[in-house]
């Protein structure tokens, strides 16, 4: 069995919108992965792969292989940073079983910009993709989620419900797992004018369409979830921050005491 692919992550800050994204890069997506010996166990150390990528700022934030030759990696590339203006547009590179291939096939809704931040699998011709949209030539802050689909031959833009609240404004999707082609569920955080994070977000896909349904009451004011995992379709963990201060729009802290969610 090919073992699985993981991005080498080197520590740099990364500002989408109004959130810094602690992550990779400079001009080109590196990869990493574990070279087992013959007789299976793995050796110390990695290797690396690398995209091309589009010669400016790109960052890759999930990954997944479906099968032993196709693995899918989604981030966003941020134009040039040191112009002082950022256009953020979803990445979406590809594992052959031999090379990677560098890609901006992702769409955007008209006039949007955004980014991806997790993928998931069912197979080879049925994975989705989250992130969040932002407004085109604004403050870069988050208008709503953002959910595509890969059918095999293409990313198509999926609709998915309007989180409400007092002051949300926007939502960012972190992570996302499917555990059937009728069963995913996608997890973040609404956020408001500033870009700051309000409350957890859930959505769930039952095979037709996307729902929100409700987490756990952390009993502090402000709650983010921020990648989940699923044993089966109904054992599932959550993971993220909580706390009794919104989270800075200038940076991502980690609040004393995780949440999680089942």
């Amino acid at each position: 069995m090919r073992p699985p692919c993981t991005a080498r992550v080197s520590r740099r800050q990364v500002t989408l919108g109004a959130v810094v994204i602690v992550l990779t890069l400079l001009s080109s997506a590196v990869w990493a992965r574990v070279t087992p010996t013959a007789s299976g166990a793995a050796e110390s150390g990695w290797s690396v792969s690398t995209v091309a990528g589009s010669g400016e700022d790109d960052v890759l934030l999930g990954t997944t292989c479906p099968s032993g030759d196709e693995c899918i990696a989604v981030g966003v590339t941020l134009g040039d940073l040191t112009s002082g203006t950022t256009v953020p547009v979803p990445i979406v590179d590809t594992w052959n079983g031999t090379d990677w291939t560098y890609g901006t096939g992702a769409p955007l809704p008209p006039g949007l910009e955004g980014g991806l931040f997790d993928v998931s699998c069912v197979g080879t011709d049925d994975c989705w993709a989250v992130g969040t949209e932002t407004e085109a030539n604004g403050n870069g802050n988050s208008t709503g989620a953002l959910v595509e689909n890969w059918n095999g031959a293409g990313w198509t833009v999926v609709q998915t419900p309007t989180p409400s609240g007092n002051e949300v404004v926007g939502a960012f999707l972190q992570g996302i797992t499917c555990t059937s082609a009728s069963n995913c569920l996608a997890v973040g955080y609404t956020t408001d004018s500033n870009g700051g994070n309000l409350n957890d977000l859930i959505m769930q896909w039952n095979g037709s369409v996307w729902t929100i349904i409700p987490g756990a009451d952390t009993g502090q004011t402000f709650d983010e979830l921020l990648r989940v995992d699923c044993v089966s379709a109904n054992d599932c963990w959550a993971v993220g921050n909580a706390g009794p201060a919104q989270q800075n729009p200038n940076f991502l802290p980690i609040y004393p005491g995780a949440v999680g969610d089942q």
